[in-house]
């Protein structure tokens, strides 16, 4: 007999106490949680692999703002996206703070 046989047997004459099964609502939370958890990382990996490819192609958004998957962050990419010359004036008009990098350094 395997143990989760074992156990769910147990379970059903009683002997295994209460708290080890969780009641279906916390049970279903718990399942809610975890795949959020899930979510999350795949999404924080998904990012990183767009930071990495950008950095590869020597494009270094995060010398001139802080979150580049932040409102003015994706702001830029879209202007990368478009493949037209970048000016100093687009780039500030695409960004809704100004950026923390000097204006020499972004030119």
């Amino acid at each position: 007999m395997k143990d989760a046989e074992w156990i769910a047997r147990l379970t059903r004459l009683g002997v295994v106490p209460t708290s080890l099964c969780h009641q279906k609502p916390i049970q279903e939370l718990r399942d809610l949680t975890r795949y959020r958890k899930h979510l999350v990382e795949e999404l924080n990996r998904e990012k990183n692999r767009g930071h990495m490819v950008l950095q590869n192609a020597g494009i270094k958004l995060t010398s001139v703002i802080k979150d580049i998957y932040g409102k003015s962050g994706r702001a830029l990419l879209y202007v990368l996206i478009e493949n037209k010359p970048i000016r100093q004036k687009r780039l500030f008009s695409s960004v809704s703070i100004q950026p923390y990098a000097e204006s020499a350094s972004i030119a």
